[in-house]
């Protein structure tokens, strides 16, 4: 197999490296080793290795900052491929269009030079653009369905580019269209007029009020979605399992939602760690936790 995908991303002309570890550019710092990666550095070239890969069907996962995706083992046997030098940005007329791999905070920094804003609820989300429009991110009250005008999408099934309205992304509780396997290339967003001095008072207040979350340390983020709109930190606090600990995986002790990498978690430590946790939910409220975050 992995003799095959070199010669096909060989063929193609398409810059790769070979055993990669993803540690290296994940927020949750988790080794795994991907048998290649590929960073491409134009939208075109994304499209045209993730065609290449989806006809000849090799395993692929498109990713940014990998803040939301965990490792399901110590070794990828397909190709990663990083959208971090996907980061082109323009601002016009109240918009900012946005490549995938730009950061969330990056975009609100930008709006902010033009005293446009809106957005600052998003500023502390560590991802990057396509993953976020993909699990409809959000936070303190604002998701990026809210903000979003347009997103021009890449449908590997049909080998085709769309642009998409908010309503045919499909937008639901951290999901959209793109669940289905489409991939984000680029997407508009929707600012308003806004003092910087209130937009960067904002983003402080905002910081302020994730104080009650770890910060400083390896993490998946909030690794469960809400039940009912109720965060799932607080049955796992109420069965008692802030600090549980599996391996170098545990469930951190300043919020429970949130799964901390101590510092050599490997990818069975969480998986253990993350079905212990809904199997003691499930115990103590009948309720089954789903994931918030992917997996590799």
């Amino acid at each position: 197999m992995k003799e095959r995908i070199e010669g096909l991303l060989k063929n193609a002309g398409v810059s790769y490296s070979c055993d990669v570890d993803i540690a290296g550019f994940s927020t949750f710092g988790v080794h795994c080793i991907s048998a290649f990666a590929v960073t491409p550095t134009t939208a075109d070239e994304l499209v045209r290795t993730v065609r290449l890969l989806h006809q000849t069907s090799v395993p692929y996962k498109v990713v940014g900052a990998m803040s939301n995706i965990a490792p399901a083992s110590d070794k990828y046997d397909g190709v990663v491929l990083n959208t971090r030098k996907l980061t082109g940005k323009t601002v016009a007329d109240n918009e900012i269009a946005a490549e995938c791999g730009v950061r969330l905070a990056d975009i609100v920094r930008t709006l902010s030079a033009y005293s446009l804003g809106g957005m600052e609820q998003l500023f502390h989300i560590p991802g990057c653009l396509g993953g976020s429009v993909r699990g409809n991110a959000g936070a303190h009250g604002l998701e990026i369905s809210d903000v979003l005008t347009s997103a021009t999408v890449y449908l590997p099934d049909d080998d085709k580019t769309v642009i998409l309205t908010t309503d045919e992304m499909c937008f639901d509780y951290r999901t959209s269209i793109l669940k289905s396997g489409g991939i984000l290339l680029s997407a508009r967003l929707r600012a308003i007029r806004k003092s910087r001095a209130q937009i960067l008072a904002d983003i402080e207040h905002y910081r302020e009020l994730r104080s009650n979350q770890p910060h400083g340390v390896h993490t998946l983020g909030s690794t469960f979605k809400r039940v009912d709109g109720v965060s799932a930190g607080y049955y796992i606090d109420k069965c008692g399992l802030k600090g549980l600990r599996i391996g170098d995986a545990e469930v951190s002790t300043v919020h429970a939602g949130f799964i901390i990498n101590r510092g050599s978690a490997t990818p069975d430590d969480i998986f253990r760690l993350i079905n212990t946790v809904k199997m003691r939910v499930f115990e103590a409220f009948g309720i089954t936790l789903e994931e918030e975050i992917d997996y590799l």
